[in-house]
């Protein structure tokens, strides 16, 4: 989780020069383009990130009788 968050702070400050160096050089569409291919090639890598698992907790059910 701490990596998940560390990646949006450094999103913060990569994707606006990202979004302004697409708008000169491929324009509007281009941008939209570009920026729905970086989006999307990240959903796999955030599909990755896990809980440890220590950190799940388990749960015990008393038996019904």
């Amino acid at each position: 989780i701490t990596i998940a968050i560390s990646f949006q702070a450094v999103n913060v400050f990569f994707m606006p020069q990202l979004t302004s160096y697409f708008i000169s050089t491929y324009g509007t569409l281009g941008t939209f383009l570009l920026l729905g291919a970086v989006t999307l090639n990240a959903f796999p890598a955030a599909l990755a990130l896990r809980s440890p698992p220590w950190v799940h907790t388990k749960s015990f059910k008393e038996p019904v009788s």
